[in-house]
């Protein structure tokens, strides 16, 4: 991604020690959205099954495990548009919100009403590569409801040029703005859009990292946990399917570096004064302790994701050691960023010292609610 290395690592600060407390889709967007760790959006009793659908006795949405009105109303976004920005705030979802996503989009929706805290609105619940539907509102160009994009529109590209154009149309205007983006990729099936079906370079790997993990024996494995303790060995043909696996998702992260270099030339004169994350909801398995795809696993290569940030004071080309920043820390710093209190219904703390080169007391230590 050497744009997004140019604009957010070269241009930003990169943390050596970032993690995600809940290694899975839904989960970890909720924690992300809210700053609450996931024993804090559920209630016993209430969203038991893993799946994606209403509670029978709530009637609420779930999405594994979430109950998604603990979030929608605790977010940042949310409490952003409380605050002092709540007439003038722009904020919009593009993307991936929630498994079980508000709004009208098919089978990835639940039809509940769209989010307050969202002005504007383009979202589901991850939704195909190609052919994507959302669920819509207040988008230039689009009817409220269901758009069912063209069978050859690439999800990335229609979150990142929508994205975009929102920005280009609020960035001049007296109040500030909340973008909140997140494409598909790299999740699975891992296609990427036909630019990019066939490219590699030979300067880069030729298949998926072999870590002193990959591929361990079964004695190696016999004290680890019983899905790992029971996995077999990686043949050459799962071998070669991880490799092609790894390939892929490296392509379908080619157009969110396309998206992140949009992002930045729609913001033009206003990065000035914008700061700008690039983060992930989970790591990924790739023939780590034999797993060799998925998440889930409270192993570091589940739970340790990139984080990124720029913006006004952030000292370019700045690696921040923070030891155990996590997705439950990225509300309240927004929020304080934005000057705007975090409330007492949150779990993380705010990280924006270390964005200006100030060391502060912190954890060093973190938990995995899996």
């Amino acid at each position: 991604m050497p744009k997004t290395q140019k604009l957010l690592v070269d241009g930003g600060a990169l943390f050596t020690s970032s993690f995600v407390h809940t290694p899975v889709c839904c989960p970890s967007r909720a924690e992300t959205l809210t700053g609450r760790y996931l024993h804090n959006l559920k209630t016993p009793g209430v969203c038991t099954t893993p799946y994606d659908g209403f509670d029978p006795v709530t009637g609420g949405a779930c999405c594994m495990h979430v109950e998604e009105d603990k979030v929608h109303d605790a977010s940042f976004a949310a409490k952003l548009k409380r605050a002092g920005y709540a007439t003038g705030m722009f904020q919009r979802m593009f993307g991936k919100y929630l498994n079980f996503c508000p709004g009208d989009c098919g089978d990835e929706c639940s039809g509940a009403p769209i989010p307050e805290a969202f002005d504007a609105y383009l979202a589901n619940g991850g939704g195909h590569y190609f052919g994507p539907s959302f669920a819509v509102k207040n988008v230039d160009g689009l009817d409220d409801g269901t758009y069912d994009a063209p069978a050859d529109a690439y999800t990335t590209s229609v979150v990142g040029n929508y994205s975009a154009a929102w920005i280009e149309s609020v960035k001049a205007g007296a109040a500030p703005f909340l973008a909140y983006v997140a494409p598909k990729a790299a999740h699975d099936p891992f296609q990427p859009a036909a630019w990019y079906a066939d490219a590699w370079d030979d300067a880069w790997p030729a298949g998926a990292p072999r870590p002193p993990s990959f591929n361990l024996s079964k004695a190696a494995r016999r004290l680890h946990h019983p899905t790992v303790a029971a996995m077999g060995a990686i043949t050459d043909d799962v071998a070669s399917c991880i490799d092609d696996d790894f390939k892929d998702r490296w392509r379908t992260l080619m157009s969110v570096d396309d998206l992140v270099a949009g992002i930045f030339d729609a913001l033009g004169d206003a990065l000035e004064d914008t700061f700008v994350f690039y983060t992930s909801d989970h790591g990924y398995s790739l023939g780590e302790l034999n797993l060799n795809w998925d998440k889930r696993h409270v192993y570091d290569f589940d739970t340790r994701v990139h984080l990124v940030a720029r913006g006004p004071g952030v000292r370019p080309g700045a690696v921040v050691d923070a030891p155990f920043v996590t997705n439950v820390d990225l509300a309240p710093t927004f929020l304080d960023l934005a000057g705007v209190d975090a409330g007492d219904d949150v779990d993380g703390r705010s990280f924006a010292p270390w964005l200006r080169n100030a060391t502060v007391p912190w954890r060093d230590e973190v938990f995995v609610d899996s």
